[in-house]
């Protein structure tokens, strides 16, 4: 048996650094790690909105 602590294809892709991509993936992580409504964060966001439109919460139906 061979575990491994590589991500997974459900993890976030790689982005150019200082892309916008990678900005909003950094948002993402920061808030997943620091708000209370990390639940309510979509699983996989769409990384390349411009940063101001980015939106990582959505409703849970």
């Amino acid at each position: 048996m061979i575990v491994s602590c590589n991500r997974t294809d459900d993890e976030v892709p790689n982005f150019p650094e200082g892309s916008t991509e990678s900005v909003n993936v950094w948002v993402q992580d920061s808030m997943r790690r620091y708000c209370y409504w990390a639940d309510y964060m979509s699983p996989k966001p769409n990384y390349h909105f411009p940063v101001k439109d980015f939106s990582v919460i959505t409703k849970r139906y």
